[in-house]
């Protein structure tokens, strides 16, 4: 099963595969892109987390009885106490007023964490459709994902995402391509809002296509 979650930047797409994998028993891998705050609020810089850890540090602190929303208010407050001197890896910086991308930086470190857990449930890669699809051996990798038998939970970049992008025409014509050749391979391209309802139909949505032995009870509380 190949899912794609695209939307909009801010609709909540990483805030739902979060809480949906709260929710369920998968044994999920891969990766989710958070960013990184200064002292002011301000976007500096972005990373890539082991989204293996992510979900088994959700879970344990929801058995503790502490919701999803509290567990994310307190991720989005410690990314907002970093300062913009960051050591940790990042894959995207502001650098002298805009955001860099470093798309090597980037491949080999998901590329890492896609091999990390073998035998996974669940496959996901938050997110996709930039300017790494350009590069051979992360394409490539994908798209023999997509043809295998792991079920993928991918968070895709809409058009919208690909506008401040400056690259040389012949090359944005090859992403372009690319991202056609991939999403013809998806089983359901689903599209998330920011709005509740929306947002609990796509997790009945996940529930459905992911669903295993494991009853789904609980409230979405996608925000």
């Amino acid at each position: 099963m190949n899912i794609f979650l695209s939307g909009d930047s801010g609709s909540g797409k990483s805030t739902l595969l979060l809480d949906f994998l709260s929710q369920s028993d998968l044994e999920a891998a891969g990766y989710t892109n958070v960013h990184l705050l200064d002292q002011e609020g301000r976007r500096v810089a972005h990373q890539l987390r082991d989204l293996h850890l992510l979900i088994h540090e959700l879970r344990q602190n929801l058995q503790k009885d502490n919701g999803f929303d509290a567990w994310l208010f307190a991720q989005d407050s410690a990314d907002s106490a970093v300062s913009a001197d960051i050591d940790a890896p990042c894959f995207c910086r502001l650098e002298e007023g805009r955001m860099v991308f470093f798309t090597r930086l980037f491949v080999e470190k998901s590329l890492a964490l896609l091999r990390q857990y073998p035998g996974s449930d669940l496959l996901v890669l938050d997110e996709v459709g930039g300017p790494e699809l350009l590069e051979d051996d992360f394409y490539a990798k994908l798209l023999d994902m997509l043809d295998s038998r792991q079920a993928l939970l991918i968070v895709w970049k809409n058009a919208a995402g690909l506008a401040h992008m400056k690259l040389e025409h012949s090359l944005y014509e090859a992403l372009l391509e690319r991202r056609s050749r991939l999403l013809d391979r998806a089983d359901q391209l689903l599209i998330c809002e920011k709005n509740e309802k929306t947002r609990r139909q796509l997790m009945v949505t996940l529930k459905n296509d992911f669903k295993r032995d494991k009853s789904f009870d609980k409230e979405s509380s996608c925000r």
